[in-house]
């Protein structure tokens, strides 16, 4: 008899999970109906501007013609008209930038460049192109990723196959320096982090900062950067990193680069001498007095190319 019962009751409970799972069904099944008769609704109903939206529109209308035209382009973000206007037809065209339904190509590139070029924040640009701060971010980020997918198209590493017209036609430099590629450096880029991950961050410099490595040709070009370290981080374990990761430095066989006295001296780095004046305002109150002091004035002067370099990022 007890039999029969546990029988009957596993019985009722699943026809009751039948049911349930039934119903369960039927509730997803017409959620699903009104969510697309919403969306066909919201298709069909016209968008209606505002008054306040037309006069948003005419505000960031009249900010980016006057970004076009006016002299101070350069001033708002560090380039001029026409580069400003070839970047984004770049942008369009290789990076797969697009319009939005509200915001053009020009207006996202004109926000992106001039908030790396004042470090503005979301807040101020929301002011002044009338945006929501969600808008401003996505639109900052959108021209990001466009402009990370030019990388293989703009940082080319050198392969060694030329000398460097800036040493070749160069008789202080040629032949001495005829197999250098270009010289490297690390920069610290000031960040925000967690309090958690603040310690690991904040360096010499009192705040907290990336590490960053970057290397230049001589022609004053970028050919590889490597961010992300924290700022205490050692310029030795960086270069390491960066000579063994997968998208790494690479430096063809019998070439080198130029560093400063925070490297080692290893295979396809030349470092500064120890001990001997490196400073080329140390030569100028008393000039080099042998080989060594020689060759490290030298090579400080075609250092200087690379500290240009690291000034602008």
């Amino acid at each position: 008899m007890d039999l029969n019962d546990e029988v009957f009751k596993t019985i009722i409970f699943s026809n009751f999970m039948q049911k349930l799972a039934l119903v369960h069904a039927a509730c997803r099944y017409l959620c699903y109906i009104i969510h697309q008769r919403q969306r066909l609704k919201r298709r069909c109903v016209p968008h209606i501007p505002t008054q306040s939206t037309i006069e948003r529109q005419k505000v960031r209308d009249e900010l980016m013609s006057r970004l076009r035209n006016s002299e101070k382009c350069y001033d708002v973000i560090r380039m001029g008209p026409q580069v400003f206007q070839g970047l984004c037809d770049i942008l369009r065209r290789d990076g797969d930038l697009q319009d939005t339904q509200h915001a053009t190509v020009e207006e996202q590139v004109g926000k992106f460049l001039h908030m790396l070029a004042h470090n503005q924040t979301h807040c101020t640009m929301s002011f002044f192109f009338c945006r929501s701060r969600e808008t401003i971010s996505r639109h900052f980020h959108n021209v990001l990723r466009s402009i990370i997918m030019l990388e293989d198209q703009f940082l080319r590493q050198p392969d060694g196959t030329q000398v460097p017209l800036e040493i070749l036609q160069s008789s202080r430099f040629n032949p001495y320096f005829k197999d250098c590629i270009g010289a490297l450096d690390g920069t610290h880029v000031r960040v925000k982090v967690s309090n958690e991950d603040a310690p690991r961050y904040r360096g010499r410099k009192g705040y907290t900062t990336q590490n960053v490595l970057a290397a230049c040709s001589f022609d004053l070009k970028f050919t590889y950067i490597l961010p992300g370290w924290e700022g205490t981080a050692s310029d030795s374990r960086i270069i390491k990193n960066a000579l063994t990761r997968n998208d790494n430095l690479k430096i063809p066989q019998g070439k080198y680069y130029l560093v400063d006295a925070g490297y080692m001296n290893r295979s396809r780095l030349i470092a500064p001498y120890r001990g001997v004046r490196y400073h080329l305002k140390e030569y100028s109150v008393r000039p080099p007095e042998n080989a060594k002091e020689l060759f490290l004035s030298v090579m400080q002067s075609i250092h200087l190319d690379k500290l240009y370099c690291n000034s602008i990022i």
